[in-house]
């Protein structure tokens, strides 16, 4: 008796500590979306390098978290469309600032509705990967909320939408990052936030991509102005 209640106890304790580990765990099978990753419980860095930003960009797109995503933008943030999407669309804008940043991702992550259904988003793949970087330290090398780091980023998208409606972009992007001067990290730490995005025209020569009847060819640029508001 007294070794069977030792061996239930053994047992119990096991599986205790099992349910503990596994509640501690993210569920791989849980879905994205839902404005702010949904029940996932995603990890985002602390914005102190611009490695750092890039990951939580990415990271905010896809799990379609638009906080995330905004906290990696300088308020003074501008997306500059490609020039060739400018020659192909005259009623494009040039480029736009943060709250219209805000406007589009809240209509393309979901939170507010859109007019046609079809251009709901139901999942999105993006890798950013860096390409070169380079660092500037401004006018005044004294001063460094001045400096500028400029990130040439080989970019892969997927969008997927109702009806199999798949768009993908992999022209390569800019990113300006600057120093936050506005906040620091909880011990004082520098953080760092995106100034300027600007898409470029073409992606990397090497990549051959398939054509499929059900994928349509874009830009970032484009994709984020069809939800203009």
């Amino acid at each position: 008796m007294k070794t069977s209640r030792i061996v239930r106890a053994a047992l119990a304790v096991a599986l205790s500590v099992f349910v503990l580990a596994f509640a501690g765990c993210e569920n791989p099978f849980a879905p994205k979306g839902g404005g702010g990753g949904g029940d996932v419980e995603v990890q985002y860095k602390q914005r102190t390098s611009p490695e750092n930003v890039i990951y939580n960009l990415n990271t905010a797109y896809e799990y379609m978290n638009i906080e995330e995503y905004l906290a990696c933008l300088a308020e003074e943030f501008e997306f500059h469309l490609a020039q060739t999407d400018l020659d192909n669309d005259a009623t494009l804008p040039e480029y736009w600032g943060k709250a219209t940043e805000q406007a589009i991702h809240r209509k393309m992550f979901g939170i507010d509705p859109v007019g046609d259904p079809n251009d709901e988003v139901e999942d999105i793949d993006l890798t950013l990967t860096t390409i070169t970087f380079a660092y500037d330290a401004g006018a005044d090398p004294q001063d460094p909320l001045d400096d500028r780091w400029t990130y040439l980023m080989d970019t892969d998208l997927m969008v997927w939408f109702p009806n199999n409606l798949q768009r993908r972009a992999d022209a390569d992007v800019e990113f300006m990052f600057r120093i936050d001067p506005l906040e620091q990290g909880p011990e004082g730490e520098t953080l760092y936030e995106i100034v300027r995005w600007e898409d470029l025209a073409t992606g990397p020569a090497a990549r051959v991509l398939p054509v499929t009847p059900d994928i349509e060819e874009t830009s970032f640029g484009r994709l984020k102005a069809s939800y203009l508001p």
